[in-house]
């Protein structure tokens, strides 16, 4: 039986690619899970995906990034926001006062947007 083992061709991402030592082949790893035998086998494997999706997006937002939020965010001050400058892992700068603020799971959340545009005074 032959085994896996991941695969990077020069200047790509090797996430989620791997090269069958056997045929030589390289397969996505979702071509490699078999189709799920029922129903609710096939909403979680679309659950996972969804929310793999979701976290690859947010790999994308890097220190300075200004992400929108569809809705408000209200902080214990009293303050309510909807659009951040990313610092690092969940802390933001408020683009208002620019108080940095705890957004906890928020890569987990998919009410948001970002634009490439850094913010003004890059935290």
């Amino acid at each position: 039986m032959g085994w896996m083992s991941l695969h990077r061709e020069a200047g790509t991402s090797d996430r989620g690619w791997f090269q069958s030592e056997v045929l030589g082949e390289r397969y996505r790893i979702e071509e490699l899970v078999p189709e799920p035998p029922n129903e609710y086998a096939r909403q979680w494997q679309e659950r996972c995906r969804a929310e793999i999706a979701t976290k690859e997006r947010a790999r994308l937002v890097a220190h300075g990034t200004v992400v929108h939020f569809a809705e408000a965010l209200h902080f214990s001050d009293g303050v309510a926001e909807d659009e951040f400058a990313f610092f690092e892992r969940s802390s933001f700068r408020r683009v208002t006062d620019r108080r940095l603020v705890q957004i906890t799971s928020w890569r987990s959340r998919t009410d948001w947007s970002f634009e490439r545009r850094l913010a003004s005074a890059a935290c």
